[in-house]
């Protein structure tokens, strides 16, 4: 499973960082898997890299089945949240959400 988690995180950061949503991708490589977000609201700047993103996925997957939260087009069934196509500039930005802060406080 684990490997599931790590083919999704890099799937989706590959498209994510020019339509970053609530918090701002200034920066990336796609070949090292490494990215800058700014909090713009805490003018902050953060690294992170998609092992981080691939380890927030269970943890986000697991408040979609507790009702936390809600996307269009994607829920937490393996045929939907580990195809890539069914993530959205919001969903993704969850996920950054809870790898800078352990939850999803904008949006």
């Amino acid at each position: 499973m684990k490997e599931k988690y790590k083919a999704l995180a890099s799937d989706i950061m590959q498209n994510y960082p020019e339509y970053s949503f609530c918090v701002r991708c200034i920066g990336w490589d796609y070949k090292k898997g490494k990215y800058i977000f700014v909090d713009d609201e805490a003018e902050r700047e953060y690294p992170i890299t998609e092992e981080q993103v691939a380890k927030a996925l269970p943890k986000v997957r697991q408040m979609m089945l507790e009702g936390k939260l809600f996307f269009a087009g994607l829920d937490a069934s393996d045929q939907t949240f580990f195809d890539g196509c069914h993530w959205d500039s919001i969903s993704i930005d969850a996920v950054v959400q809870v790898v800078l802060f352990g939850e999803v406080i904008y949006g």
